[in-house]
């Protein structure tokens, strides 16, 4: 069972300048243990259905981290009315600040699921459809797992998950505010007002209810927004929570939904000006021999100093320049080994502020054992990451390492000290700590602001007490040729690795995981592994996957042991996914138990064990030092990563007109899926039409690209294309892809598909658009149109663009469009990874499972933009001289897809290009092949002013066109 916790002592424990003060608060509370009764003085829930729809709901049961329950599963179309007698408040006639809170499960996402409504007008009884006020959901799911209203959506819902999802509407500051597990992931500042929108109908009145799960949207037996929901608990707070009660809620890890009231807390929206007092810290950074860096963040600017001395010698002070938030202070000039104590002060406004006498260590010059503690995934679940924080300080490590997702969503601000930097803080006021970034932090400039590590802060190496520690960023490129790899490979291969008595690697994705896989440990395992393998790495510490395993490997071509430790629960939510994946690797595992590592070393031994929250050892593994040869291996070839490019200018083009995969123009980059000397290269041929016996391109001859089919998922071609995320995600959304391609007869009658595009990084899943050799059409998911014909050349072009929320794929060919279709939100299975990504490339002409086949390529365009049906028009039909027109050698050099002003071409700008706007304005004239060039003052139309514009920067020194 769940238990209760004192509430002002757990919550001053997340605000400790801030009192409880108790207030009113009312709570209806339904927990669907095994029917639709609620366990408060609220009614029961009522069942009814979109027009059309059958009422159903069932019960089941589940386990969430271990404890049984039995939840409602409330069937598509339906919803649920709540009738919670509740008063109003909020100044108003109706409920006006509250907070609402569900744990639930969505079996699937992908599609619109509204999560409440506020309207109503059914029976009294709630017996009708909840829909027949036609009103839009008042907060909703996306198909993409971010929750919201109004367009502004965010946080991750998972499909198949369990979550804990809060609400909170507060008519008094306006704000209208989402939770995930505890976290806060969306805001609408303003959205809220007296008995507006958002306000509930209260208890007395004719409608005294709320609908959950209801929306309008769709037709008789066909709704649109609303889905299957898994319902464990629900329940309504006539209060509206600030983030330390939403906390103390816990999220869905933390056991069933308490129903204890919390409301109390007085949270502080901005603190008082002037006011130094310290909101997080002092913690500890970056320990060396002589060194140490100290942090700890103020509620308003001020100054920093740090004072620190040896035992019974006189006080020494460091202070950084200036006045800050997040106070960052550098020590140095210390002596290896020894304790110091140590204090910080800030001042503002003539306040001072200072902090409690603790100590630290600097790290020793010749030692060889040492302790240190390893944490991953504490997320948005401060209480129990607290409980693992103090029982990591109870061990007295000499530093700890955390592995990552050490916030739920690291854009958030006010994530970093709920979640992270308050409950560490008994371990880190003490104990220098580094830190692996995961996907969770996001990249946020938050995570460099808080942190103070070597180098570019997310991949470094450091050593102590003969260990060499090496840390880097998963999230981040990694693949032979990008700037993390060589890091990695000279630093493992470099003497202080090579001479160390132990050496490990830290970072937040697995490799090898027995309950999950994806696309990323793929990729660490062809790329960093046999790195890992080769150099002699002892431990690779790794997190993510939210349980523990453990497994102890020898490769036989090393014949050297390395050691996996994937540690992770110290505080997420605890996975269930049953991957049942068999890896050599791995020898143990064990879900559902929060936990942490501790390492103990010696010169000669390495002592593992992984310790839950009640302190006691669960598994524990010995390793004895083994010598390293310290033999570099070559370095593989590099996957080319192009170098960055405004959003819309990575453009690229292969012509192969060089009998080779280098790029005609632009800086991207394709290559052999399996390498140089696989079998995609053995197969690949090069020539002229004339060479291959195959028709000409519009009856001139071509340099052409014989591929074959890609039998193997190994083999295809990958391109690395440069691009920056967009389309208002964080992948890759908008993007063209246009091939001139023939697919011989033998193709058509000895294969069903041919695979165009794959945006899985390890080719893994089936591809994302195909020609379907049965019918010519092209497409996916079954939406297949036009028709390609065998033994004939065509312009195929795809264009993805992000359209009203979803991303629209239209198809071309030889310049007519022939269909279009819906593919879902954005990030979604079609958004290609970015260059910022740990896998920047897609694949072209392979599958994961072979269903694909040969043909003959001459011109193959990528550009990081969706380009419009004139475009796509002016590009014509397949071209001998390629898609766009390139200067022969140009490569990265040639000129971007159009250039304002050049409306005949590429020879201009001059008068006849006025002439021709003109004309096409005025008299009936041809309209231009490339709008956007014509738009000479990128207006985003063309009109007179265009010509007037040309003309006066030809002829009297008017401004030059609008770049590019």
């Amino acid at each position: 069972m769940f238990k209760t916790k004192p509430r002002c002592l757990a919550a001053a424990f997340l605000f400790l300048f801030f009192p409880c003060t108790a207030r009113a608060e009312n709570v209806a509370h339904w927990d669907l243990d095994g029917d639709l009764s609620s366990s408060s003085d609220a009614e029961d829930l009522i069942l009814s259905a979109f027009p059309g729809i059958d009422p159903s709901i069932r019960f089941a049961s589940a386990d969430i981290d271990g404890t049984e329950i039995t939840y409602a599963v409330v069937g598509d179309g339906n919803a649920l009315t709540a009738r919670h007698g509740l008063n109003a408040n909020g100044g108003g006639s109706y409920l006006n600040s509250y907070t609402l809170v569900m744990d639930v499960r969505f079996p699937e996402t992908g599609d619109w699921i509204s999560l409440y409504q506020t309207n109503s007008c059914q029976n009294e009884n709630g017996s009708t459809a909840p829909l027949a006020c036609g009103n839009d959901g008042d907060w909703f799911l996306r198909g993409d797992g971010a929750i919201g209203i109004s367009g502004n959506y965010s946080g991750s819902i998972t499909a198949n998950r369990w979550h804990r999802l809060a609400l909170v509407v507060d008519s008094a500051s306006g704000a209208y505010i989402s939770y995930i597990d505890g976290a806060e992931v969306q805001r609408n500042a303003g959205a809220v007002a007296v008995d507006g929108r958002f306000s509930i109908y209260p208890a007395g009145g004719p409608v005294d209810w709320f609908l959950l799960f209801a929306d309008e949207s769709g037709g008789a037996g066909a709704p649109q927004e609303m889905g299957t929901v898994h319902l464990d608990a629900v329940q309504l707070r006539d209060a509206a929570l600030c983030p330390a009660e939403i906390a103390l809620l816990g999220g869905i890890s933390d056991g069933p939904l308490d129903t204890e009231p919390v409301a109390g807390e007085e949270c502080a929206v901005e603190p008082p000006a002037g006011d130094p007092g310290i909101k997080e810290g002092p913690y500890l950074q970056w320990v060396t021999p002589g060194e140490i860096t100290i942090m700890w963040e103020t509620l308003s600017e001020a100054s920093g100093t740090v004072r620190y001395r040896r035992d019974g010698e006189d006080w020494q002070e460091a202070s950084h320049p200036g006045v800050s938030l997040i106070h960052e202070v550098r020590l140095e000039g210390l002596s290896a080994g020894e304790e110091f104590e140590y204090l910080v002060r800030s001042e503002a406004g003539g306040e001072l502020i200072e902090s409690a006498p603790e100590t630290f260590t600097t790290a020793p010059e010749d030692q060889t054992s040492m302790r240190f503690t390893v944490w991953g995934d504490n997320q948005a679940n401060p209480s129990v990451f607290g409980e693992i924080s103090r029982l990591m300080a109870a061990d007295e490590p000499d530093i700890a390492v955390g592995l990552g997702d050490v916030v739920d969503n690291g854009n958030v601000y006010a994530s970093w000290g709920v979640e992270f930097l308050s409950p560490l803080q008994p371990l880190s006021k003490n104990i220098p700590f580094y830190t692996a970034i995961g996907n969770h932090e996001r990249n946020s400039h938050w995570f460099y602001d808080y942190l103070a590590q070597p180098g570019n802060e997310h991949w470094f190496s450091f050593d102590y007490a003969g260990c060499h520690f090496v840390i880097f960023d998963s999230n981040f490129p990694f693949m032979p040729g990008s700037e993390q790899y060589q890091w990695l490979y000279n630093d493992l291969f470099s003497d202080a690795a090579q001479n160390a008595n132990w050496l490990l690697v830290f970072h937040h994705h697995p490799a090898y995981s027995e309950i999950y896989e994806e696309t990323v440990y793929a990729q660490l395992r062809m790329h960093v592994v046999p790195l890992l393998e080769t150099a002699g790495v002892d431990v690779d510490f790794t997190g993510h996957i939210h349980d523990y395993e453990r497994g102890i490997f020898t490769p036989p071509d090393t014949g050297r042991r390395i050691a996996y430790i994937q540690t992770s629960g110290a505080g997420g939510r605890l996975w269930e996914d049953e991957f049942d994946g068999e890896w050599d690797q791995i020898q143990r595992v064990v879900q559902y138990v929060h936990h942490y590592v501790r390492v103990d070393v010696t010169e000669d031994t390495l002592v593992i064990n992984a310790i839950d929250r009640e302190g006691d050892s669960f598994d524990s593994i010995r390793l004895n030092r083994m010598p390293r040869t310290g033999e570099a291996p070559e370095p593989p070839p590099p996957i080319n990563i192009p170098p960055e490019q405004p959003s819309g200018a990575a453009i690229t083009q292969w012509d192969f007109t060089g009998g080779d995969l280098d790029a005609s123009r632009g800086f991207g980059s394709l290559q052999y899926s399996d390498g140089p000397n696989g079998a995609t290269s053995a197969a690949t041929e090069f020539g002229s039409t004339s060479d291959f016996d195959i028709a000409p391109i519009d009856g001139e001859e071509a340099q052409v690209m014989k591929f074959p089919k890609a039998a193997e998922n190994s083999m295809g071609f990958l391109v690395t294309h440069g691009a920056v995320p967009n389309g208002a995600g964080n992948y890759v959304n908008d993007y063209s892809l246009v091939f001139d391609i023939l697919v011989p007869s033998s193709s058509f009658a000895a294969d069903g598909w041919l695979s165009l595009l794959n945006t899985n990084a390890s080719n893994s899943n089936d591809g994302d658009l195909f020609v379907n050799l049965q019918t010519g059409g092209i497409g996916i998911s079954g939406s297949y149109s036009g028709i390609i014909q065998a033994d004939t050349w065509h312009r195929m072009a795809f264009v993805f663009s992000l359209e009203g929320g979803s991303i629209i794929l239209h198809k071309y060919i030889d310049g007519q469009e022939v269909g279009e279709q819906s593919l879902g939100a954005a990030d979604g299975r079609w958004a290609m990874y970015s260059r910022n990504d740990a896998t920047p490339f897609f694949y072209t002409l392979t599958d994961d499972n072979g269903q694909t086949s040969g043909g003959y390529l001459s011109s193959f365009l990528f550009i990081d933009g969706a380009l419009n049906a004139e475009e796509i028009g002016a590009l014509g039909p397949p071209d001998a001289d390629g898609i766009l027109e390139v200067e022969a050698g140009c490569g990265a050099d040639c000129p971007p897809v159009f250039l304002r002003g050049m409306v005949e071409g590429a020879a201009g700008p001059g008068i006849s290009d006025a002439v021709f706007i003109l004309n096409y304005l005025f008299t009936g004239g041809g309209a231009p092949g490339c709008m956007k060039a014509a738009d000479v003052n990128d207006t985003g139309v063309v009109d007179l002013t265009d010509a007037v514009y040309l003309l006066n920067y030809l002829f009297i020194g008017g401004a030059a066109p609008a770049e590019p």
